[in-house]
């Protein structure tokens, strides 16, 4: 919105717009757009300093995503070989165990 008024500011600080004789308002017009420009390059820099510091914690936050999923790839792997690893020898050992096939000796 302050950057619309740019045009406005610029055609005051003009040498050629006089409005008023021997009162030298055209010194502080220039310096109204003086000032302007410094707090029209400051917002701008502030904008960008913002963007870049939420660029930096997006790039944090996906990062830490990633860490988390890896942990989780990892564990559900682990966990999935434990569990082959857990049934393959009652798939073996059916019905060829004395007890009837259950490793506590119960039938049911």
């Amino acid at each position: 919105m302050l950057t619309s008024h740019r045009r406005v500011y610029s055609a005051l600080a003009r040498p050629d717009f006089v409005a008023f004789v021997g009162d030298e308002p055209e010194r502080h017009l220039r310096a109204l757009a003086v000032e302007y420009e410094h707090t029209v390059d400051s917002l701008e820099s502030a904008r960008s300093l913002v963007l870049g510091s939420f660029d930096l914690y997006t790039a944090r936050a996906t990062l830490r995503t990633n860490d988390v999923v890896s942990v989780l790839t990892l564990a559900t792997v682990a966990l999935g070989l434990l569990a082959t690893l857990a049934g393959f020898p009652s798939r073996l050992l059916r019905g060829r165990l004395p007890c009837g096939g259950s490793w506590l000796g119960t039938t049911g």
